[in-house]
């Protein structure tokens, strides 16, 4: 027989609220690469108001600025993790890491 592991996560407070998953965590991603929101959305096929809500939604439970916007100017407007969100950014991938670890050790399982 052949064994397989499977898990999904998320990051909770410690009331059971939805912080983080890995949609949110793919759009993190995407702030930090693209530096804007709307770019972000629209490469992973989102709509603008969707993300907006994504984002707004974790700031309300985590009681935290995740993104910070800058309109307009010289940069032409742009969207940053604050280093809250960054630490948000770090704690998922750091337990996506740990799982992929334990996905390794099924591999000794079904020798």
């Amino acid at each position: 027989m052949h064994l397989r592991f499977n898990c999904r996560f998320w990051i909770e407070n410690e009331k059971g609220e939805y912080i983080l998953g890995e949609g949110s965590f793919i759009l993190l991603k995407e702030i930090e690469k693209t530096g804007s929101l709307s770019k972000a959305a629209e490469n992973l096929g989102m709509s603008y108001s969707y993300a907006w809500r994504k984002i707004k939604k974790i700031e309300n439970v985590v009681k935290n600025r995740i993104v910070e916007s800058h309109r307009g100017g010289r940069e032409k407007g742009q969207t940053l993790l604050t280093d809250y969100g960054k630490d948000l950014l770090f704690l998922y991938k750091k337990l996506d890491e740990k799982i992929k670890d334990l996905k390794l050790d099924e591999q000794i399982i079904n020798r």
